[in-house]
C-alpha cells in the first residue's frame, strides 16, 4: 500500500485526480467510479485505507488540468500491433512532440498531452488498430501500480507526470488524430479508415522493417510475420513489391531478438541441474587490475570516450589503434624520453566505424601514424554485414571470438545499439551491453566505445551524458574530450576510474586528424566547461537562466550530501553570471522540484540538495 498511496497522494499535489482500482480487471473501487475522482489528500488516504491493495489511476481531462493519454497497445499473441500503427501514423501525418510516456506491464505504451478543448473530442477505443484515446471521462493506471501477476507499469526514461513541465501540447499530428473522432461527427467512412494506415512512399521500408523487428523480439516466425507483412501493405495507396516485402522482412530477422523489449508471462523455474552450481568467495583468486594504457584503460574491460563533434574523438583513438598495431609509444605516453616508454609487442586490432570511411579518411590517418595494417581488421560501412556488427548479436561475437583482438573500437556508439533500443531505458541498454563484459573476459579483449554527448551548455561529466546513464554505471573508465580554450588545444580528462584515483588530464593539438601531445594538466571536464561559460558571459554572448539550471543540476550531482547555497551561488558567480539569473534558476528548479531546500546543523544554514 504504501508505495502507491505516496504515488496517489504526489499526483494529487501535481493536480491530478486520482481513483484507486482493482488489480485484476482495473475496475475503479469508489462508489460512483471516476466520477469520484479526487485530489483531496483525505480522501485519497480514507481510499486506501478501504483498499490497501488498490492500483492507482489517474482521470483524463479536464479534472486533471485537460489531460489526454494515446495508449498504445502491443500484444502480437492477440494480434495488436499499435507500435505498427502509430509509426505508420506519423509517417503520413508527422511525428508527435516529445513527451511523458508510460509503459504498461504488457509493453504497451501511453503518450500524456495537454488538449485545451479536450471536451471537443470522444473517448476512442480503436481510433486507428490497437490505438484508444483517453480524454474527458476515461481514466489510465499509473505507476507504480502493480498487475495481479507482479509486471508492472513504470515511466520511460524516469520521466513521469510528476514532472508536469515535460507533459507536452498537442501538435497537428496529434490533433489530426483526434479530429478522426470528434464528437458529433459520424461520418468517418472506410476511406478515413484506409488514410489512418496509409504510408506514404519514402517512409514504406522503414516503417516495415520496424514491424518486423518488432515481431522478431517476440520470435514470431518469420513465415507468419510475412503474411502479415503482405496484408499491410496492401492497405497502403502504393503497396510495396513482393520482393521489397521479402527483402525488408528477411532483413530485419538478421537480428537477436532482444530480450529487454519482451514482456511476457515470468518464465518457468530451472530445472535443478549443474548449471545452477556456484562458487563461494574462498574458491575465487584475487587478480591485480591489468592496463592496456596504464591508469587510464583497463584491459577486458569497457572504456569510454565521449565529446561534441569535433573535438577529436576520432583522432584520439585512431591514434591509439596505429600505436598499438605497431607497438610504438601511444598519445599517452605523453613527454616521456624513449628510455622511459614501456616496450608493447604489436597488438591485433578490430575497429568499426558508423561515421567515417576507410577508404577516404581512417586508412589515410592510419598510414600516416604508421600503423601496421596486417594487425588492424574491420569491415567496411557499405558492407552489407556491417547491419549485423550489433551489440549482443551472435555475428558480433564470432568476429571477436575468431580474431581475438587486444583492441575493439566502436565509434559511434549509437551505430550499433539494436534499433529497437532506446538510449534512455536502462534496463535495455544494461542488456544490450553487459555481453561485451562477458567477452572481454573470455577472449581478454578490451572494448573502447566512442559516444557523442549531449548538446547541454555549462554541464560536465556524468551530466553530459544524462540519456544514457547505463553507460556511466557498465563503463570502467570514461574519457571525456573537449576544446581547451587557448592555442586550439584539445583536452581529454579521465572522468570515471573504477581502479583507483582518475589520472592527469591530457592537453593535445590535432592538425588535420594527427593528434600531438603537449602537456599534463590537473584540471577537469569540469573546469573547462566553467572557464567557458565565463568567457561567453564576458563577451555577452550568453546570459541564460536555463543554463544556469544545468549548471546546478551538474554541481548538485557532485554532492549528494547537499552544498550550502552561499557556496553554490559563488561557483556560479565565478563564471561570469549575475545574481538575479542565478535566484531565477534556482526558482524554477525548485518549482519543478528538480532541487530542494532543507536546514541542517547547529546553526541552522541553508542547503540545497538535487531531487
Amino acid at each position: 500500500m504504501g508505495a502507491i498511496l505516496d504515488a496517489a497522494l504526489e499526483y494529487a499535489e501535481a493536480g491530478y485526480a486520482v481513483i484507486p482500482v482493482k488489480r485484476s480487471d482495473k475496475a475503479p473501487l469508489t462508489d460512483h467510479g471516476l466520477t469520484d475522482a479526487s485530489t483531496d489528500p483525505e480522501t485519497i488516504r480514507t481510499w486506501w485505507k478501504q483498499y490497501p491493495d488498490a492500483n492507482v489511476a489517474i482521470v483524463c481531462g479536464k479534472v486533471s488540468g485537460n489531460l489526454l493519454a494515446i495508449d498504445v497497445d502491443i500484444k502480437p499473441e492477440e494480434n495488436k500491433h499499435g507500435d505498427f500503427y502509430i509509426e505508420s501514423w506519423q509517417a503520413g501525418h508527422g511525428g508527435f512532440p516529445e513527451t511523458v510516456v508510460q509503459i504498461t506491464g504488457s509493453g504497451g505504451r501511453h503518450y500524456f498531452f495537454r488538449c485545451d478543448n479536450i471536451d471537443s473530442y470522444k473517448n476512442t477505443v480503436d481510433a486507428i488498430p490497437s490505438v484508444d484515446i483517453r480524454g474527458d471521462g476515461a481514466y489510465v493506471v499509473v505507476a507504480p501500480s502493480v498487475y495481479s501477476d507482479g509486471r508492472t507499469y513504470k515511466w520511460d526514461r524516469g520521466v513521469s507526470l510528476l514532472d508536469t513541465d515535460e507533459v507536452a501540447n498537442v501538435n497537428q499530428s496529434v490533433i489530426e488524430l483526434l479530429e478522426l473522432n470528434k464528437r458529433g461527427s459520424r461520418s468517418k467512412s472506410k476511406a478515413v479508415s484506409k488514410q489512418m494506415r496509409d504510408v506514404k512512399a519514402g517512409n514504406r521500408n522503414q516503417t516495415l522493417f520496424r514491424y518486423a523487428a518488432a515481431q522478431r523480439a517476440y520470435d514470431v516466425p518469420i513465415e507468419i510475420t510475412m503474411d502479415a507483412a503482405r496484408a499491410l501493405s496492401n492497405t497502403w495507396s502504393s503497396p510495396l513489391s513482393e520482393s521489397e516485402i521479402q527483402k525488408t522482412v528477411e532483413s530485419a530477422y538478421k537480428y537477436e531478438p532482444n530480450e529487454a523489449t519482451i514482456y511476457g508471462e515470468p518464465p518457468e523455474p530451472e530445472p535443478e541441474t549443474d548449471e545452477l552450481e556456484m562458487k563461494s568467495l574462498d574458491q575465487f583468486t584475487e587478480e591485480d587490475v591489468e592496463w592496456l594504457i596504464q591508469g587510464y584503460i583497463p584491459k577486458e574491460q569497457i572504456t569510454l570516450i565521449c565529446g561534441t563533434g569535433g573535438t577529436g574523438k576520432t583522432s584520439v583513438w585512431v591514434s591509439l589503434i596505429a600505436s598499438l598495431s605497431s607497438g610504438e609509444r601511444t598519445l599517452f605516453d605523453g613527454s616521456k624520453p624513449d628510455g622511459f616508454v614501456t616496450k608493447r609487442e604489436p597488438m591485433k586490432i578490430l575497429f568499426f566505424s558508423g561515421e567515417d570511411t576507410i577508404e577516404h579518411v581512417i586508412k589515410k590517418r592510419l598510414r600516416v601514424q604508421r600503423a601496421n595494417m596486417k594487425n588492424i581488421y574491420t569491415l567496411s560501412i557499405d558492407d552489407q554485414r556491417f547491419d549485423r556488427v550489433k551489440f549482443n548479436s551472435k555475428f558480433l561475437e564470432a568476429l571477436i571470438r575468431k580474431y581475438r583482438p587486444s583492441l575493439c573500437v566502436f565509434d559511434p556508439l549509437q551505430s550499433f545499439i539494436d534499433g529497437r533500443i532506446k538510449m534512455s531505458d536502462r534496463n535495455a541498454m544494461r542488456q544490450n551491453m553487459r555481453c561485451l563484459i562477458e567477452w572481454g573476459k573470455r577472449y581478454h579483449t578490451t572494448f573502447l566505445i566512442v559516444m557523442h554527448t549531449n548538446k547541454l551548455q555549462n554541464v560536465w561529466g556524468r551530466a553530459r551524458m544524462a540519456d544514457s546513464a547505463d553507460l556511466w554505471d557498465i563503463a570502467r573508465s570514461i574519457l571525456m574530450v573537449g576544446d581547451a580554450g587557448e592555442d586550439d588545444l584539445k583536452y581529454l580528462s579521465q572522468e570515471k576510474s573504477n581502479y583507483g584515483k582518475t589520472g592527469q588530464t591530457m592537453l593535445f593539438k590535432n592538425e588535420n586528424g594527427n593528434p600531438t601531445f603537449s602537456r599534463w594538466v590537473d584540471l577537469k571536464d569540469r573546469d573547462f566547461v566553467l572557464a567557458d561559460a565565463k568567457k561567453r558571459n564576458e563577451n555577452k554572448q550568453h546570459n541564460d537562466a536555463e543554463d544556469v539550471e544545468n549548471m546546478i543540476l551538474s554541481i548538485l550531482e557532485e554532492y549528494p550530501d547537499g552544498l550550502y547555497t552561499s557556496e553554490l551561488d559563488s561557483l556560479i558567480l565565478e563564471t561570469g553570471y549575475k545574481r538575479w539569473t542565478i535566484n531565477k534558476a534556482k526558482s524554477q528548479l525548485s518549482k519543478v522540484k528538480k532541487i530542494r531546500y532543507k536546514k541542517t546543523g547547529m546553526d541552522e544554514h541553508w542547503k540545497v540538495f538535487k531531487v
